[in-house]
């Protein structure tokens, strides 16, 4: 896990303030908790109770990770591995040439709900935008990472891992019989 944080935060670039989690034993442990005292990071979760707490990741789990790699469960170190593949060019994708709208204002007069946003932009261009928090040394590491990238060539590659990934995924299961096996007499 830390090893994957460290990724993570070293590919973005963006000084990172703190991690926010889902509240699932999966992600809320001591190890994840002391990494991030050791990093000086805050770490905090939604609140219990309240579903819609991470509503704006969940959309982008389903709209990324489920549209990409669907809704197996993958566990096996070769899955891991595709994995790992797929989600480095996914971000080159996702970053360089999704563009996105985010929400400017919101407001309600009776029962009619006006929604505002700002134009269009893909992450890497709101990166270049930004003018204090974002490092010029970052700017200039993605723009020279955007330069030779194709989106469609990437596309392909992705597609390709994938359908490995769904046939291993696939072999595996075959290989591995059922854990609750049932023989009725």
């Amino acid at each position: 896990m830390n090893d994957a944080a460290r990724h993570r935060i070293k590919l973005s670039g963006i000084p990172r303030l703190g991690i926010d989690s889902d509240n699932g034993s999966e992600f809320i442990n001591w190890e994840l908790f002391r990494w991030c005292e050791q990093e000086n990071l805050t770490f905090t979760r939604s609140r219990s109770g309240n579903k819609n707490d991470g509503a704006h990741v969940e959309q982008k789990n389903w709209h990324i990770v489920r549209q990409t790699v669907g809704y197996h469960r993958y566990d096996t170190p070769g899955e891991l591995e595709l994995l790992n593949r797929i989600w480095a060019l996914q971000r080159l994708l996702t970053n360089h040439f999704a563009p996105q709208q985010k929400l400017i204002s919101k407001t309600r007069t009776g029962a009619k709900t006006t929604r505002k946003y700002d134009a269009p932009a893909t992450p890497y261009q709101r990166v270049l935008a930004d003018e204090g928090t974002v490092r010029k040394t970052a700017k200039t590491r993605l723009t020279r990472e955007n330069k030779p990238l194709n989106p469609a060539a990437i596309q392909r590659q992705v597609q390709a891992l994938t359908a490995e990934l769904l046939t291993h995924h696939q072999q595996a299961r075959a290989q591995t019989p059922a854990r609750h096996a049932r023989t009725f007499k």
